[in-house]
């Protein structure tokens, strides 16, 4: 996947409130910034693993 249609999908994922983002000087940081998200994803893992 090209760096431009990542970068517009981890935009919508901001604009929808799904993922947070922090910068430190040129490097962005994003982490799930829903809990119900974070639940959904833990057991979808959970899950995968089994």
């Amino acid at each position: 996947m090209s760096q431009p249609a990542i970068s517009h999908h981890l935009r919508l994922l901001r604009q929808t409130h799904l993922i947070k983002y922090r910068r430190d000087g040129k490097i962005a940081y994003y982490s799930l910034d829903n809990e119900y998200i974070k639940i959904l994803f833990d057991q979808c893992i959970t899950y995968i693993k089994e």
